[in-house]
């Protein structure tokens, strides 16, 4: 006598999906690109940018600017910023200065990310920036650094931006290495002339492609958890009306999300989530197949696992 069981169902499809989405992540991004958290003036460390200065006083550190229209808005008394931005949305910038201006020297600042760097995976970041006019007339060539806290001791540096006078856009990459593996701020440090570099106040490469989960099937009765990127930065507009970084669904259906910045810079995204009838039932053998078992959980799956015992 045999006894046939056979099971089919999606769960392990979806479980492994989710697996999948959830080492894949995102890219590492800058937590406030748009150099939103300080207030105007010379700015303190907040939890996205933090202040570095070698600084023999507070009123030495950098300045946090804002373009109204017309001039910079800020400690421009000690900055001297004349220097119009760029035709753009970008309206937020940092000062930083050195030893042969007006300052002690030694400023910067450091960005946070949302998550430290992998060894052996490339990297880059794209800045605009320019001399401003404080301290040399030289071109002005900030150099990056990154570090696991916001401060210049025990960086590690990736790289120098090619000077400029006026305002340049140039990006850096460079390979992290192990040393960098606990490494979560990017370091923008001030050497030899001021500068002043503008928030690239857009949104990462990560979100520029598809961020949610890929279309999924579920059994009526369960529940899944769209989740889009978090930043206390962004807005969220969901196509249900909700404003959080993410729902809960329990319904099939198309779902779709925009993302943006506060400033010129929104992405979108959609997923359609699909719940089936995934009712078990047995079917009791009879003369043509005798004591076979059937056990079928979401019916449209097409894997199935076959155990078979026989005496």
């Amino acid at each position: 006598m045999a006894l046939n069981i056979i099971v089919k169902s999606t769960k392990f499809c979806l479980l492994f999906s989710a697996f999948c989405c959830s080492i894949s992540g995102f890219s590492q991004t800058i937590l406030d690109p748009c150099f939103l958290s300080p207030p105007l003036g010379m700015f303190e460390s907040t939890p996205e940018i933090g202040q570095v200065c070698r600084c023999y006083t507070t009123y030495e550190a950098a300045d946090m600017l804002e373009w109204d229209g017309t001039q910079w808005v800020g400690r421009i008394s000690y900055s001297g910023v004349d220097l119009a931005p760029p035709p753009g949305c970008n309206q937020r910038a940092i000062w930083i200065g050195h030893s042969n201006g007006w300052t002690a020297g030694g400023e910067g600042f450091g960005l946070k990310l949302d998550r430290p760097f992998m060894p052996g995976r490339e990297y880059s970041f794209t800045f605009t920036y320019a001399h401003t006019g404080a301290g040399p007339n030289e071109p002005f060539s900030p150099r990056l650094y990154t570090n696991n806290k916001s401060e210049f001791a025990d960086t590690i540096r990736v790289g120098r931006l090619p000077a400029s006078m006026d305002w340049a856009t140039n990006t850096i990459k460079f390979v992290a290495t192990q040393n960098q593996s606990t490494h979560d701020y990017l370091i923008i440090h001030a050497y030899e002339v001021s500068g002043i570099v503008l928030a690239n106040c857009t949104l990462s490469e990560n979100l520029k492609t598809p961020f949610l989960r890929s279309d999924t099937t579920l059994c009526i009765g369960e529940e899944i958890l769209l989740q889009a990127p978090v930043n206390r930065f962004y807005t969220y507009e969901w196509s249900t009306g909700e404003t959080t970084p993410a729902i809960t669904v329990t319904q099939s259906g198309i779902y779709s999300v925009e993302v943006a910045l506060p400033v010129c810079s929104s992405t979108y995204d959609e997923v359609e989530v699909s719940f089936i009838d995934c009712t078990v039932y047995m079917e009791m053998p009879n003369v043509f197949t005798p004591m076979m078992i059937i056990i079928t959980a979401c019916s449209n799956l097409s894997n199935s696992i076959i155990l078979s015992q026989a005496r």
